[in-house]
C-alpha cells in the first residue's frame, strides 16, 4: 500500500477518533458553544454520531496494523463515515449552516479518495 495512502487513512482515522471521543465525553451545553447544531438534536443522537465516528476512525486505523482483520473493514468504515459526512453536511445546510458544513465536505472529499485509493490498491 502506498505511503500516502497509509498518511491519509491514519489522519482520517486520527481526526474522527477525536471528533467521536468529544462528542461522547463533552456535555452538551459545553458541546453546543462550539457546534451549534447541537443545541437543535437529541443528546443521545450526539451520543450515536460520537460512538460512530470512533468505530469509524478505528475501522479505519486498526486493519492495517492487525493483520488478522480483514481490509474490507476499512472500506466499509471509509463508506460509513462517508454517510456520516453527507448527513452533517446536510444537517448543516437545513440549519442555513453553510459554512459550518466546510469541515465535513472536505471530510468527505479526503474519504471518497481514500475508498478509491484503497480500492484500487486492492483491486490490482
Amino acid at each position: 500500500m502506498s505511503y500516502a495512502v497509509w498518511i491519509l487513512q491514519f489522519l482520517l482515522a486520527f481526526a474522527f477518533v477525536a471528533a467521536g471521543l468529544t462528542k461522547l465525553f463533552t456535555p452538551r451545553v459545553k458541546l453546543s458553544k462550539r457546534m451549534a447544531w447541537a443545541k437543535s438534536v437529541d443528546p443521545r443522537l450526539i451520543k450515536l454520531i460520537g460512538t460512530l465516528e470512533v468505530l469509524g476512525g478505528l475501522g479505519l486505523f486498526l486493519p492495517p496494523i492487525l493483520p488478522s482483520i480483514p481490509t474490507i473493514f476499512t472500506l466499509l468504515a471509509t463508506i460509513g463515515l462517508g454517510l456520516l459526512m453527507l448527513g452533517a453536511i446536510v444537517t448543516h445546510i437545513r440549519l442555513k449552516e453553510a459554512r459550518e458544513a466546510t469541515p465535513a465536505l472536505i471530510l468527505l472529499l479526503f474519504l471518497v479518495l481514500l475508498a478509491c485509493s484503497l480500492f484500487a490498491v486492492d483491486r490490482y
